[in-house]
């Protein structure tokens, strides 16, 4: 088991440095879509992007609100995917910003926990979409393409 760990994440870490190599070259590609990851998570963030990156996705990701507060202004995104539980704040809390906000009120915004259920509100400040950790790859791949397509 421990043999397998090791050559698992060997391979992922290849994998990423790959996949971080092709966005660096896709970035320049004006027809890929953009996703802002905030997820403090350094595994989960690191899923994400390898996923997103393999569907066409460019991908930027932020570990604090801060950093993600400190972002270029002028890149928007096509998609939000926002933890709710971060270490500087709170996700939520993000995701009002982003959507009082008018120059992101429009971008999608999926939020994220392993700590919560989030019902759908009719609140315009609330996130488009919801999704649980662990996450099925199937599903965030689905709820993605979904939310991104509203951007079109």
């Amino acid at each position: 088991m421990f043999r397998y760990r090791e050559l698992f994440n060997a391979a992922l870490g290849w994998l990423y440095k790959t996949v971080c190599a092709v966005n660096l070259l896709g970035s320049l590609r004006q027809n890929m879509k953009t996703v802002f990851i905030l997820e403090d998570e350094v595994g989960i963030q690191e899923v994400l992007e390898l996923l997103l990156s393999s569907q066409n996705y460019n991908v930027v990701t932020f570990s604090t609100v801060k950093e993600f507060n400190c972002r270029e202004m002028a890149v928007q995104p096509d998609l939000f995917m926002l933890d709710v539980m971060l270490p500087d704040g709170l996700g939520t809390e993000v995701c009002r910003e982003l959507k009082c906000d008018p120059i992101t009120s429009k971008v999608p915004v999926l939020l994220m926990s392993a700590h919560a259920k989030i019902i759908k509100t009719d609140d315009p400040h609330s996130a488009d979409d919801f999704m649980s950790k662990p996450f099925d790859i199937n599903d965030v791949i689905s709820k993605v393409d979904k939310l991104t397509a509203l951007q079109a």
